[in-house]
């Protein structure tokens, strides 16, 4: 059977072959991989001037990280002390680097297993002055 195949046709199988190979590739580079943004959150790092946190081992009360002239205070339980500045640096730069991996639901109702809700998850608040730069609900580490 394969002797009755001539040079000329299997140079046009693997033309065509190679063809749909690379047509295939083209459409998916397009596409992407993901269907949902590669980076989570985007702003200026060294603009943002007061982050809140609402962990929910605190049961709805939040932690305020302010920026006064140039040095950062905590406040929380009404009690103001001053914040070790290279920490609030790294939290800062560490949230504007998040990427996401995958996502686990995108329906509201399932954000409870995922503990993304609000009284379930850690909302962290990013501020520009009264702008409000982000806003993100950790919720479980491991599904």
């Amino acid at each position: 059977m394969f002797r009755k195949v001539n040079l000329k046709t299997l140079i046009i199988l693997f033309v065509s072959l190679l063809l749909v190979v690379i047509l295939v590739n083209l459409a998916d580079r397009k596409k992407g991989d993901r269907s949902f943004k590669g980076n989570l959150i985007e702003y200026q790092a060294d603009q943002i001037s007061k982050i809140l946190v609402s962990p929910k081992v605190m049961g709805g009360e939040k932690v305020e990280f302010m920026k006064e002239n140039d040095q950062w205070f905590v406040t929380a339980n009404q009690k103001k002390f001053r914040a070790d500045q290279n920490l609030i640096r790294s939290m800062i730069n560490g949230i504007n680097g998040l990427t996401p991996e995958s996502v686990v639901s995108g329906k509201k109702d399932r954000w409870k297993n995922y503990e993304v809700t609000d009284s379930l998850g850690t909302r962290v608040q990013l501020y520009n002055g009264n702008e409000q730069e982000a806003d993100v609900v950790f919720g479980k580490v491991s599904y």
